[in-house]
């Protein structure tokens, strides 16, 4: 891996993991006084100071959510091409809808790319829920099956009377 000399800007391999100057600038000045010049004068906000930032580490690993064309196939075999929340069946439906594979936690709140924490939903189903954290997939498809009748979206019957979702009295 190439690292970019703070000082000069040339690329060099470091011999190091930690090394952030070329030879040439490390051979001119001592080390003690490049650190100190560039990481802490040169990278320090005077308005929203956090620290000397020198790399990150990806916090995810790549085995475990690695999104791939393997695992969301299985994911569509396992659920029929049907979407898990309003059990729109494509091939037995008038609409023209997409389906997507939808994380029942997001990665972004502890979730991953495991078969167990995707489902497939539908296009409408799939942008409902975008916004909310749900533990489960039963809380999260209550949530989505109540915010379809909201809107005016067709929900069967029998999901209204197995999730007990409230419908609109009309006058």
């Amino acid at each position: 891996m190439q690292i970019k000399c703070l000082k000069c800007g040339t690329l060099f391999f470091p011999d190091d993991l930690i090394e952030l100057f070329c030879d040439k600038c490390l051979s001119k000045n001592s080390k003690e006084k490049l650190y100190n010049k560039y990481l802490k004068e040169d990278n320090i906000s005077d308005v929203l100071y956090t620290g000397n930032i020198v790399g990150w580490e990806n916090k995810y690993s790549c085995h475990n959510n690695k999104r791939t064309q393997k695992n969301y196939s299985k994911v569509f075999t396992r659920d029929n091409f049907v979407c898990q929340y309003c059990s729109l069946d494509l091939k037995y439906s008038n609409d023209i809808c997409a389906l997507w594979i939808d994380h029942i936690i997001p990665i972004n709140y502890g979730g991953n790319n495991d078969i167990d924490n995707l489902v497939v939903a539908c296009e409408k189903c799939n942008s409902l829920a975008n916004a909310k954290v749900f533990d489960n997939f039963e809380t999260k498809k209550k949530y989505v099956l109540q915010r379809r009748l909201d809107k005016g979206l067709f929900v069967k019957p029998y999901l209204i009377k197995m999730y007990e979702l409230k419908t609109k009295n009309k006058k």
